[in-house]
């Protein structure tokens, strides 16, 4: 289970607890990753002290301090932005829900749902199909670090 931040930070910066329905979204679509690329995106999830859930429900954007967190690793993406993976996932009430993980910029930063999770329960999930969406923009035997994103103007 992941924990962005604590109530202080959160309440300072409009931080959110995931619901658990995206909880276990998100540990679905990270236990989906090839090794390769699970390691990183775990280690960058434990490193970010801030989720913020968009109006509507249907993402979940991701973020970190880094004078609160050490260096992480870069996800080695040979775009700036794109998909890791996507799961079709079955509810209690049989409908389907779509979630995918995406990187911008070698970091995990959003897990997009095609509807708000709120409510639904989580005995009632299960996964129906895994795209492994990362394989034309993750290199499989790329070392870490590949992708260098452009500094901002006036950064050092």
């Amino acid at each position: 289970m992941y924990q962005f931040g604590n109530w202080l930070t959160r309440a300072l910066r409009g931080g959110v607890t995931l619901h658990p329905a995206e909880q276990w979204l998100l540990a679905q679509l990270v236990a989906a990753l090839p090794e390769h690329l699970k390691a990183t995106v775990q280690a960058q999830l434990r490193s970010y002290n801030l989720a913020q859930r968009e109006i509507d429900g249907r993402a979940i954007n991701l973020y970190r301090r880094p004078d609160l967190s050490p260096q992480m690793p870069l996800l080695p993406m040979t775009v700036a932005e794109a998909p890791l993976v996507r799961l079709t996932v079955k509810t209690v009430s049989d409908e389907s829900l779509h979630t995918t993980l995406n990187a911008v910029s070698g970091r995990v930063f959003c897990m997009a749902l095609s509807r708000s999770v709120h409510g639904i329960p989580v005995d009632g999930l299960s996964v129906l199909q895994v795209a492994q969406a990362w394989r034309s923009n993750f290199r499989e035997g790329a070392p870490n670090n590949l992708f260098k994103p452009t500094p901002l103007r006036g950064a050092a």
